[in-house]
């Protein structure tokens, strides 16, 4: 009864809202309002939740911090990926200094559109994040990156077997 009343408060005041889910008594229900495009900006709120889905699955014994992200996305990995690619690990990842010297996947400071011809594709975010350069070497120089959370995430869905989001 109480979710019911959520999921309609919500469906009529839903500007900006595109899904909810509503935990009572133990079971989780969720209600989609209205879809969602890739590239909708949350900014940084989603990076709290993909940071603490990372420590419960290092927690359960799951993930190293020290895995490499080569051997994680073995199968993903795009031809002519930078070598120094080999070097990150899932900790280099979590402190933004995986190699690369700029913001990157940033939809507020980059042109998605260009995406497509610098990467080959526009939607597939874990090739283009494979394909980047990195200039530094990683381990070395904190660089903000908005790939860097969007690697975990896909990270967190290999390792427990589910969507991050679920």
């Amino acid at each position: 009864m109480y979710t019911e009343r959520i999921f309609d408060f919500a469906a009529k005041n839903a500007e900006g809202m595109y899904r909810i889910t509503v935990t009572e008594n133990g079971a989780s229900r969720s209600l989609e309002i209205a879809p969602s495009n890739q590239t909708n900006d949350c900014y940084s709120v989603s990076k709290l939740f993909t940071a603490t889905a990372v420590g419960f699955l290092y927690d359960e014994g799951k993930i190293s911090l020290d895995e490499r992200i080569v051997d994680i996305f073995r199968e993903e990995l795009p031809a002519g990926a930078d070598p120094r690619l080999s070097l990150v690990t899932v900790d280099m990842v979590l402190r933004h200094a995986w190699g690369i010297a700029k913001g990157f996947l940033d939809i507020d400071q980059e042109d998605g559109a260009a995406y497509e011809t610098l990467y080959g594709t526009g939607s597939d975010f874990l090739k283009i994040a494979l394909s980047a350069r990195l200039p530094l070497i990683p381990g070395t120089t904190a660089v903000y990156s908005d790939a860097a959370y969007y690697l975990l995430s896909r990270i967190v869905t290999r390792k427990a077997g589910v969507e991050l989001y679920d």
